[in-house]
C-alpha cells in the first residue's frame, strides 16, 4: 500500500509540473516592440524589450535616408552579434559571440 502511495505522489507531482510549464509557456510576455523615428519621419530605431527592460531579440538602426545601419541581436541585455552597413547599405563588418560571449567571428 505504501509503495503504491508514493508512486501515485510521484505521477501525480510529474503531471502537475507539466502542466505548469504548459502554463508557464502560454502566460509567458513576448518582447515588447518599440519604433523610434528621425525629425524626417523615417524609422530610426526598431528595438525589443523584456519584461525587466532590457533589449532582447533584435535591434536595428537606420540612416536618415532609410539605409539600414547597424543590427544587433541581444539576449536579455547582452549583445551576441552585430552587423554594420555604410551609407550605401554595404555590409562593413559582422561580430558573433559564443555562448560564454567571447568573439566567434568577426568578418569585415
Amino acid at each position: 500500500m505504501r509503495n503504491s502511495l508514493a508512486v501515485l505522489l510521484v505521477v501525480a507531482l510529474g503531471s502537475m509540473a507539466l502542466s505548469f510549464a504548459q502554463w508557464e509557456s502560454r502566460t509567458a510576455r513576448q518582447p515588447r516592440k518599440e519604433l523610434r523615428f528621425h525629425p524626417n519621419g523615417v524609422l530610426a530605431i526598431e528595438q525589443q524589450l523584456d519584461d525587466a527592460g532590457k533589449l532582447h531579440g533584435p535591434l536595428r538602426t537606420w540612416y536618415e535616408t532609410g539605409t539600414l545601419f547597424e543590427e544587433y541581436e541581444f539576449v536579455h541585455g547582452v549583445v551576441i552579434s552585430s552587423k554594420h552597413y555604410d551609407p550605401e547599405g554595404h555590409l562593413q563588418f559582422a561580430r558573433r559571440e559564443g555562448r560564454d560571449y567571447q568573439l566567434v567571428r568577426d568578418e569585415e
